[in-house]
């Protein structure tokens, strides 16, 4: 598969400038081209997604042809870092790969692998559910990929995507006109976005209103998200988190809303009464938070003040208190005391800086880089080297944090494994491994009766910049901006096309990169393999004169593009458009309602 390589320093995730299409399927973009040939031709301006270094004296290579990091002066005045190389910018969109360019696709369409400044379409953030997966890529464009029973895919019908076509199939997820997504968050069948106009929306799943939109409708599956309307939730909201059938936002100055199933008390409220929209009394938590995570039936949020404070299901001591007593069913998170965070081996006032939860089980990461996690341990998931439970009957004094062999960065948590991403980006994961989740090539689970830090990091073939762990399957950025995935595959969660699961007998770096955006362009010019041209003849609309035309339609592999040509038969091309199709079969359909003009 094609890497992405990062064209824009620091990993920024929008840029105001940027330009955008609402990806709604059916869009027709006309396009007039004069050109007599056959292949097709876009006028196109030569463009560069990176501005120009400064240059400093170190003394180090930093003209033409020198390696680069991106930095700034690691390239003379004039150039710039693309691919690792100083090198004059310039965007051709010729289908040749030339001085300068990343890649070239030979069109100007935005998201397709190689985007219209001749640089890799870049993946930011991958976010793995119960058994469906979902990306925000660069601009704010979102695909989703795997089961898609209740619409969590955002497409308009209920068709599984990545058991038998890539997740670059659909295309984007319409999130409305002009919409762009700046996070991302996948529930146990439902999916949520933070937009950029500061509005939230969801899909999928609605049977406990974890949609919020004040029904138990699903959405997705016979409409697409902009169909319907945003959530209201009345308050500025700084992050917006899917459960496994809840949702949560955390906003203003730091409060909470949930909506969305309530059996265990996860809402919060002092009662377990589902709510189909967010209530505007803002959750009683003790505190201002900073941080908030949703697990299956449990949340969690980071104080202000360092501490933590867990409500929900507590059927395994996922909370922490030593008990198995639900919080938030009659009584409200902060009229219960922090969690009592004070295991052996960390000293007093140690920071808290990030948690991740499960379906079971919950862990936090200490500003040390260690990590404690405690609850459900049936698989070694607690990473203790034993399958004791913990927080059910004692609290997590008795605890030392994971013995992990290196400091780790972030926790993502799944249904009964845990991972964590190391200083340097390797990933570790332990825990439940019978779909090969832990990412080693076998099957063998890990903490049950040894340590994380007996284990060798996953090989994913690249540096982990972004990890997320669903029930069965585990997921993971790369530093170039690619996605790779592991694990339980039965609905093509994972998005290479097939549901054979990944781990088992090979290690994920084997296995690739996940075909998110891919790109193909060959030698006779038209998109996709040679001879996939597809030929129809349909009578002209009667504006465009009594006669017939000919349409050769061009495959793309993003989205279903088919890119049509429109010739008098023995005469020169008359128009050309692109338009985004499920099916080739559609073309004469379409083009007998498009309007053709000489």
């Amino acid at each position: 598969m094609l890497a992405c390589v990062s064209a824009c320093a620091g990993g920024e995730v929008l840029d105001a400038g940027d330009d955008n299409a609402d990806g709604t399927m059916g869009d027709t973009v006309a396009a007039t081209d004069t050109a007599t040939d056959d292949t097709a031709t876009d006028d196109t301006t030569s463009t560069t997604g990176t501005t120009d270094d400064t240059t400093t004296d170190t003394g180090a290579c930093t003209s033409a042809g020198c390696a680069c990091d991106g930095s700034e002066g690691s390239c003379d005045d004039g150039l710039q870092c693309i691919g690792g190389i100083c090198g004059t910018p310039s965007c051709n969109n010729d289908g040749v790969v030339g001085s300068g360019e990343q890649c070239d696709d030979g069109n100007n369409f935005e998201g397709d692998g190689c985007d219209n400044d001749c640089t890799w379409t870049e993946v930011l953030d991958v976010q793995a559910g119960r058994a469906h997966t979902c990306a925000l890529i660069e601009k704010g464009r979102v695909r989703c990929w795997g089961l898609n029973d209740s619409g969590q895919l955002g497409y308009k019908n209920t068709e599984n995507i990545g058991d038998n076509e890539d997740p670059a199939f659909p295309g984007d997820v319409p999130l409305g006109g002009g919409e762009k997504a700046l996070s991302l968050s996948v529930g146990g069948s439902h999916s949520c976005v933070y937009l950029m106009s500061e509005s939230v929306r969801c899909w999928g799943e609605g049977g406990s209103g974890q949609l919020g939109l004040g029904n138990t409708n699903d959405v997705g599956d016979d409409e697409f998200p902009f169909d319907v309307a945003t959530v209201n939730i009345n308050s500025d909201v700084l992050q917006v988190l899917a459960g496994g059938s809840h949702s949560c936002a955390l906003v203003g100055a730091g409060t909470v809303r949930c909506w969305g199933l309530n059996s265990s008390g996860q809402l919060g409220y002092g009662n377990t009464t589902n709510l189909t929209v967010p209530l505007t009394v803002d959750l009683n938590l003790g505190g201002p938070a900073t941080q908030l995570r949703a697990g299956e039936d449990h949340n969690c949020v980071l104080l202000e003040d360092g501490k933590v404070r867990c409500w929900g299901r507590n059927n395994k001591g996922q909370l922490g208190y030593g008990n198995t007593d639900n919080i938030g069913d009659t009584e409200t998170p902060g009229s219960v005391v922090p969690v009592p965070l004070n295991p052996q081996g960390i000293p007093d006032g140690t920071l808290v800086t990030d948690i991740g939860l499960g379906h079971s089980h919950s862990c936090v990461l200490y500003e040390t880089g260690d990590v404690l996690c405690w609850g459900d341990n049936f698989y070694g998931q607690l990473g203790q080297g034993n399958t004791t439970t913990i927080g059910d009957n004692e609290t997590l004094a008795t605890l030392y944090p994971i013995n992990l062999g290196a400091k780790a960065t972030s926790l993502s948590l799944g249904k009964q494994h845990t991972c964590a991403m190391l200083e340097g980006g390797q990933v570790k994961c332990w825990g439940r491994n019978l779909y090969g989740q832990l990412g080693r090539g076998d099957i063998q689970h890990v903490g049950d009766d040894e340590e994380p830090a007996d284990i060798t990091p996953i090989q994913l073939g690249g540096t982990a910049t972004a990890l997320s762990a669903g029930d069965y399957h585990t997921c993971a950025v790369l530093e170039n901006h690619s996605v790779v995935c592991w694990g339980f595959n039965d609905y093509g969660q994972l998005g290479y096309g097939d549901t054979d699961s990944v781990g088992l007998a090979t290690t994920p770096d084997v296995i690739g990169d996940a075909p998110i955006t891919p790109v193909g362009v060959d030698g006779d010019g038209d998109f996709g393999p040679a001879g996939d041209t597809v030929t129809y003849v349909i009578a002209a609309p009667a504006a465009a004169g009594p006669y017939t035309v000919e349409v050769r339609a061009y495959y793309q592999p993003l989205g279903a593009r088919f890119l049509a040509e429109l010739f008098a038969l023995d005469g020169p091309k008359i128009r050309a458009f692109e338009t985004m199709l499920r099916s080739a079969d559609r073309l004469p359909a379409q083009l007998a309602a498009a309007t053709v003009s000489e």
